[in-house]
């Protein structure tokens, strides 16, 4: 290269500085975003992305819940599930107060109520659970009450449910089934009564279900409704008041067992409609299969 050339550049590069904005930008090329399964633990941040005020977890799980408990019930029932959650407490699987109200439910076998709303306390669910298989699984169990409103029928429905076992008798040396019967159930507003019959050894007996007017507990007495053995008025007498005590201890410590979730009586009142309202203690250690049939 000539010095008249080196100088011409020289001169050239002092006037005119070189930037990086003089070199033609190459084109952009488009690369396709890699996306990962969400690991375990960013479930939590997944449901609480898009919380708004009233809380979206929350209504995934309330609906959840409805649809559970829609599949079991007959096309008249109402459900409603009314879950709080703040979302400190989500980020751990924790929700609660729980409320489920309805009306109108009637299970396939049979068990029927005009009202009901069972109200637990904190719960602990699993959150990755929830999310990959849209199942409830409790991690720790939950306890709470239940208001449940039977008619006449309702309650024959329930006295004459599989799950609801009678308590056996023994009687002369061997043990004997009592059996409830469904019909002829009859709710005294006035009394504050439910009088239903029981079955033994071919002879109706009636039974009066009241609250105890000193406690919360029930009381059951028995009398005589017809005599088909030709058993003597005396030994009658003795049958009765022992299927008092029976049946009285019977219903205050009855437990059903719905596949972990344990249903217990707590009290009971009857109201102006004519319709007998029992509160029951709930504890759920894990929700009811879907195959369950009650």
């Amino acid at each position: 290269m000539s010095m008249q050339m080196m100088f011409l550049l020289l001169v050239l590069t002092l006037v005119h500085p070189f930037h990086l904005n003089m070199i033609m930008p190459l084109p952009r090329i488009a690369r396709p975003q890699v996306l990962f399964p969400p690991m375990p633990s960013d479930m939590p941040k997944i449901l609480l992305g898009n919380v708004n005020k009233n809380g979206v977890t929350s209504s995934l799980i309330s609906n959840l819940a409805i649809a559970a408990l829609e599949r079991r019930l007959g096309d008249d029932a109402s459900v409603d599930c009314n879950v709080q959650a703040e979302p400190h407490d989500l980020l751990r699987g924790r929700v609660g107060p729980v409320v489920v109200k309805g009306t109108e439910w009637r299970s396939p076998l049979g068990m029927s109520c005009r009202a009901i709303e069972a109200k637990v306390g904190n719960c602990m669910l699993d959150l990755v659970n929830i999310v990959q298989k849209q199942k409830l699984i409790l991690n720790t169990p939950a306890r709470g009450n239940a208001l449940v409103t039977f008619n006449s029928r309702d309650f024959g429905n329930f006295l004459t449910h599989p799950l609801l076992q009678p308590p056996k008798y023994n009687f002369d040396g061997k043990m004997h089934n009592l059996k409830f019967l469904k019909e002829k159930v009859i709710i005294d507003a006035k009394s504050s009564s439910v009088t239903f019959y029981t079955r033994f050894l071919n002879s109706n007996y009636r039974c009066v279900l009241a609250r105890s007017t000193t406690t919360d507990e029930a009381i059951i007495r028995v009398t005589p409704s017809d005599n088909n053995n030709e058993i003597a008025t005396e030994e009658i007498r003795n049958i009765s008041s022992q299927m008092s005590t029976i049946l009285t201890k019977y219903f205050n410590s009855l437990i059903i067992d719905l596949e972990g979730t344990f249903v217990s009586y707590r009290d009971m009142a009857v109201n102006a409609d004519g319709d007998v309202m029992l509160e029951l203690n709930i504890l759920v250690k894990k929700f009811p299969s879907r195959k369950l049939n009650f």
